[in-house]
């Protein structure tokens, strides 16, 4: 069924007002982990990271685990976020679900949504989502035997492809399909960085960081919020 989600323009809010909206989740978060594990039947296996915003204040919480959809237990991932959006702001959720609609066909898409849980004021204001597991608990780099030119070469083609599939799109999906991509190099910032942390002498590793940085920075330059 459609909702207005699907037909409101919607807007994303600064990084800097969305961290100044967040609610610590310090002190909390296993209560509402508890919660949650109990009203949808997630299993916790681990907690395999936390979002943090200046000054300290925890603004999400991930954790892996096991979640029944369609009857079998599968490998998902539970992130737990403290910050209330309001009624015109996109959500991550609606932002993939958008994704998924755009990339129909394309042969790439984003992570299923399982399960989203909408905003509570329960132990202090929570939102959750859990979504297919597409992590690893390493990095994937480094693979053996791969060179700075393989690299090149799989991000020209997946580039090529992306401009072929946009040529085809309006620039609103053009514009959420960045959004998302965005978010998807700032992860990749994430695990390379945890690369470098356990090889300093990665150098492919580092190499991938200078290219995605380079990415970033051009798409959040061509990005109107």
């Amino acid at each position: 069924m459609a909702t207005a989600e699907d037909h409101t323009p919607l807007k994303r809010a600064s990084i800097a007002e969305l961290g100044g909206r967040t609610r610590d989740l310090a002190g909390r978060y296993p209560q509402i982990r508890d919660e949650i594990t109990q009203q949808t039947g997630f299993v916790v296996d681990a907690q395999i990271g936390k979002s943090t915003w200046w000054g300290g204040k925890i603004g999400a919480v991930m954790y892996r685990g096991r979640f029944a959809v369609a009857g079998t237990q599968i490998s998902a991932v539970l992130k737990i976020e403290a910050v209330q959006l309001r009624p015109d702001e996109i959500t991550e959720t609606a932002m993939i679900r958008k994704a998924a609609q755009a990339l129909a066909g394309s042969g790439i898409r984003p992570p299923n949504v399982y399960q989203e849980i909408s905003w509570t004021e329960n132990h202090g204001g929570y939102a959750a989502v859990i979504m297919e597991d597409v992590l690893t608990d390493r990095p994937v780099l480094p693979v053996p035997g791969m060179t700075i030119a393989q690299i090149d070469e799989q991000w020209h083609m997946w580039q090529q492809q992306y401009d072929t599939f946009l040529a085809t799109r309006s620039a609103e999906d053009e514009r959420l399909f960045t959004l998302a991509r965005i978010e998807r190099l700032a992860a990749g910032l994430n695990l390379d960085a945890l690369t470098i942390s356990a090889d300093p002498e990665n150098g492919l590793a580092r190499y991938t960081v200078e290219q995605t940085r380079k990415d970033l920075a051009g798409f959040l330059d061509s990005v109107s919020y």
